[in-house]
């Protein structure tokens, strides 16, 4: 029996049992590379196996030509997959997938994937292997047949695998798919919530920034970036990685803190503009505020706006305008500094900015607090199926 399993004490009824003695346990073919074809045979990989799942939606090399059907292995409603060659082994048997159906036929299964499908005459539910693989000490009975980065058929049908009667497998594997569809439903419940919390600043924005028609608020204009801001460029002086050491000092780019080094070249609060055209056209919102001291590389416009322009109200602004536009070059596109300086921009009075800063940051401190909680709750959703697992095979579910 396996190491980590010679300690383990089943519950009562249970017994240990080799897969192979149970289970039909096959490794898929490898296609060659003239085997592929544009449309044809389906074959799935490794790459298409995620969170218990098949992707059957083709992808790139997903296809074998008809004439080499023979040479393939065929997939079957009711076989677990199990990823069995990988560039470092501890990726071997972390993706278990089951078939619970195929939605179109024929298909079949790369020599990636070993395929375990119990067999009639003996007492094993469809389900049951994929369970087991799914959980923590299925994984790690997998991984004591890795030799090198490959799970071969033929050490596969040695692992050992708990046994319940028949009758207590149907009954903990209808109970776990209860739970699991529940868990599935209050996942994709909070990871809804979460996709709402995120829109939220957006949101925010957007009702500041509203304007009919361009008309602006009474006591707001439009005035251009050059007009109320210094841009500092000439102080941009990249430092070398070479050049760079551990220091107390941030080293920024377009994106944020890229490094610490142990010189800085500003010691007040800035604002930072990425001047990646590519990332602004993508939606990328590289605009933010730097404290402190630190240091800013040539990838970042540096702006110094003027005393009746707020930091933050000029990032705000900036992160719901559409800078696109002022994006120019085809093979580089960038924000080039004249441009920068062209970008309109509504000016209320300082008052009025502080009073919407103010209102910003109490909105904004409301939508981290929710989706820090968000956050926690997917996590321990995530964290439940594993712990179902543990139940079911300690004989507690």
């Amino acid at each position: 029996m396996s190491s980590i399993l010679k300690e383990r004490k089943l519950p009562q009824g249970w017994r240990w049992a080799q897969l192979g003695d149970v289970c039909e346990v096959s490794k898929g073919t490898t296609p060659r590379t003239e085997w592929y074809a544009e449309s044809g045979l389906h074959i799935i990989k490794f790459r298409d196996i995620a969170n218990g799942r098949i992707n059957w939606v083709p992808g790139h090399r997903s296809f074998v030509s008809l004439e080499y059907e023979n040479k393939l292995r065929r997939l079957k409603a009711g076989m677990t997959l199990i990823g069995a060659d990988a560039h470092n082994p501890e990726y071997i048997g972390k993706k278990v997938g089951f078939t619970d159906s195929i939605p179109k036929e024929p298909a079949f299964f790369s020599g990636e994937l070993i395929s375990i499908t119990p067999r009639a005459d003996r007492p094993i539910v469809a389900q049951w292997p994929f369970l087991w693989f799914t959980s923590h000490e299925g994984y790690k009975a997998v991984q004591e047949k890795v030799v090198g980065v490959h799970l071969n058929s033929g050490p596969a049908k040695s692992i050992e695998i708990p046994l319940p009667p028949l009758s207590e497998q149907k009954r903990i594997v209808a109970d776990l798919n209860k739970k699991m569809a529940a868990v599935e439903k209050a996942r994709a419940a909070t990871l809804e919530r979460i996709e709402a919390i995120r829109a939220l600043p957006a949101a925010f924005l957007r009702e500041i920034f509203f304007f009919d028609d361009g008309k602006l608020p009474q006591g707001w204009r439009w005035l251009q970036l050059g007009d109320v801001c210094d841009i500092l460029d000439n102080r941009r002086i990249p430092v070398r990685k070479s050049d760079r050491s551990a220091g107390p000092y941030p080293y920024y780019g377009a994106t944020g803190i890229l490094d610490y080094i142990d010189d800085y070249i500003f010691d007040e609060p800035l604002v930072l503009i990425g001047e990646d055209g590519a990332k602004w056209e993508s939606g990328e919102r590289t605009a933010f505020i730097a404290e402190g001291k630190y240091w800013v590389n040539n990838h970042a416009h540096v702006v110094k706006p003027h005393s009746y322009l707020l930091n933050k109200f000029l990032v705000s602004w900036l992160t719901i305008f559409d800078l696109t536009p002022y994006i120019s070059g085809l093979t580089v596109p960038k924000l080039n500094q004249k441009r920068l300086c062209s970008i309109p921009i509504p000016l209320p009075p300082l008052s009025e900015q502080k009073r919407i800063v103010a209102d910003l940051n109490k909105k904004m401190t409301a939508v981290e607090k929710a989706r820090d909680a968000a956050e926690v709750e997917s996590e321990a959703t995530h964290a439940l199926p594993a712990a179902f697992l543990r139940e079911a095979f300690s004989g507690v579910l």
